[in-house]
């Protein structure tokens, strides 16, 4: 049998017009492994560097979502960090925002790992959503301390009295309802979509573990890094109560009782009491 007794549709299949002849290269171990798919692919780009087919796609497309993910988590993180500087003009205050971030990102990857839920397409891009979905409760849990600052709370009580507020409630009820809505992606049939919705879940609920129970501890230890914001620039403070000397001036005296001179005993309305004052004869008060 010659080349010219194959029929033309087959013939046509692996020998192109110019007749150039298509080759095709067969793995001698199993390359279901990502790994091992990688190394064939790159074994046979070596020595043809046009070579197409799964093995290559698969490999080539890998490294396209891994760059990517890499600028979206880079270009994430750089401007949530602009912004917050901007909002919160100080370096500490940011890092208090950013940090049970950074957290629940490590344990979310050693859940992973754990469960033996390899990052893939789908899934990868749970580590950028963690950032932008997670910001939020941190920085209503530092605001808050920061307002508690403005209002005089102190160093020793400061997280007790944070945590007892309504704030952490309000981020526990509004994060774990998120975390249920992305749970709901574990019942898809699409393994890669399923993974995304589990590994969403796990990150989110970190991300309220680290807000309420790491967060308010890191601001227990920095409490005048949370406190920035509480004077303006270039106020003199008071080296007694950290305040401006305005605010401890207007604490002061919101405090002070009137004096028994200008304390009216009889009944009688504003009004009343100028027409009193204006009927007494010359010479008395």
């Amino acid at each position: 049998m010659t080349a010219a007794d194959v029929p033309d549709s087959l013939k046509a299949r692996w020998i192109a017009a110019d007749g150039r002849a298509r080759v095709e290269v067969l793995p001698t171990h199993d390359i279901s492994d990502s790994r091992a798919m990688a190394d064939f692919a790159d074994a046979v780009l070596a020595v043809a560097p046009n070579a197409t087919g799964a093995p290559v796609t698969v490999t080539e497309a890998a490294r396209v979502v891994g760059s990517s993910f890499l600028e979206a988590t880079a270009l994430t993180l750089v401007l949530m960090v602009l912004l917050l500087v901007a909002v919160q003009r100080s370096v500490t205050g940011m890092v208090l925002i950013l940090a049970p971030l950074i957290l629940a990102a490590l344990w979310t990857m050693a859940t992973a790992g754990l469960l033996d839920i390899p990052f893939n397409f789908a899934n990868v891009i749970v580590i950028p959503l963690l950032f932008a979905l997670g910001v939020s409760s941190s920085i209503h849990m530092v605001t808050r301390g920061q307002d508690l600052v403005r209002e005089g709370a102190s160093d020793s009580a400061f997280g007790i009295e944070l945590l007892v507020t309504s704030t952490p409630r309000a981020v526990l009820v509004s994060t774990l309802t998120t975390s249920t809505a992305f749970a709901t992606l574990a019942l898809s049939n699409h393994r890669g979509l399923s993974s995304m919705g589990v590994l969403l879940a796990v990150s989110i609920t970190y991300t309220v573990i680290s807000s309420l129970v790491v967060l308010p501890a890191l601001m227990i230890v920095a409490p005048l890094a949370a406190s920035s914001q509480t004077s303006s620039p270039g106020a003199v403070t008071d080296p007694m109560t950290s305040r401006p000397f305005h605010e401890t001036a207007t604490v002061a005296a919101g405090k002070r009782r009137p004096s028994s001179s200008s304390r009216i005993s009889t009944p009688l309305g504003p009004s009343a009491a100028t027409r009193v004052g204006a009927a007494a004869p010359p010479g008395q008060p």
